[in-house]
């Protein structure tokens, strides 16, 4: 469902008020110049809203809905946030976050336009993500490759929910925000959880990279540890999880290929040494050796008669 208000002027800046059921008290350097929008769209359990608003004061009040995480992406201007025991300047380009409504007093002075995601906080915490009740910065330092994903896959929703009103937005936009978000607290923090979820989007993640890439004979659990950028017990622990491990997924996949190739017509000129080197393997000795514990069998009998060539 999305819903756009617009408010402007004195009047605009009345009906901001806590009388007329706002939860928070502002105050305007020049209420007749204030103007406020606010665009708003539902992505399934994540709401999406863009705003905008001239220069106020945001005053802190009673923290309200602390199930949910409120997440922004400052897209213009800049806000100063006072939590009581310091001061944190949250720039263009920058995130904030926050258990629950109206925790900390906040200044904009030149205006600004945030774009804000409220995600609920148990499903997060399934993912991995440890927010603090008085979090104020989050994500990376500096806007990342993650961050202008985010504000994409976010603004796309938006626009998509303006011209189709009626219809609902894909459950894979959820997904994305939601993933999205996990990979900028890993940016940001560099921990890596242990929940199931998270345990098997990273295996999934490292399969896709053992699945397509088994024929580069450099990879090993070392070397695929450093290309997903995680431990090597983090992600050993992830494969476990999966009743495997790195080095039999690997092997798995080369005897897969090595199979395809022996049976493969256009193949029968090659020998065994050079469909293990095709398929990933070091050596022959090391291909039969996997067809053996993975198989049973040995390179002859996966080749048809016919297809033999002569062996090293």
């Amino acid at each position: 469902m999305y819903r756009k208000i617009e408010l402007s002027g004195r009047d605009g800046f009345d009906a901001m008020t806590p009388e007329a059921g706002n939860k928070t008290s502002l105050s305007v350097p020049d209420a007749d110049h204030f103007r406020f929008t606010m665009e708003i769209c539902d992505v399934g359990s994540v709401v999406v809203t863009s705003v905008s608003m001239t220069s106020h004061c945001a005053m802190a009040g009673n923290v309200e809905d602390a199930d949910v995480v409120n997440l922004g992406l400052m897209l213009t201007g800049e806000r100063r946030i006072d939590t009581g025991n310091e001061q944190v300047t949250v720039a263009t380009g920058q995130m904030l976050a926050q258990v629950g409504w109206n925790r900390h007093e906040a200044l904009d002075v030149a205006g600004s336009t945030i774009l804000l995601m409220q995600f609920d906080r148990l499903r997060l915490l399934e993912r991995g993500v440890r927010l603090g009740h008085d979090e104020v910065a989050f994500g990376p330092a500096q806007p990342t490759l993650s961050t202008h994903a985010l504000h994409s896959v976010a603004h796309s929703a938006l626009r998509w929910s303006a011209r189709n009103d009626s219809a609902p937005t894909s459950r894979g936009v959820e997904k994305a925000l939601v993933d999205l978000i996990v990979g900028l607290h890993h940016e940001s923090s560099d921990t890596r959880a242990d929940s199931l979820e998270l345990a098997g989007g990273l295996y999934a993640r490292a399969a896709m990279v053992l699945d397509t890439e088994f024929a580069d004979r450099s990879l090993t659990p070392a070397t695929l540890s450093e290309r997903v950028q995680v431990p090597l017990r983090t992600l050993q622990r992830a494969f476990s999880l999966r009743g495997t491990t790195i080095a039999g997924h690997l092997r798995m996949r080369r005897t897969r290929h090595a199979v395809r190739l022996l049976g493969d017509p256009n193949c029968r000129h090659f020998t065994v040494a050079e469909i293990a080197v095709a398929a990933g393997f070091t050596s022959s000795a090391e291909l039969r050796r996997a067809l053996r514990a993975e198989r049973g069998v040995a390179p002859g009998e996966v080749r048809p008669p016919s297809q033999h060539p002569s062996q090293p």
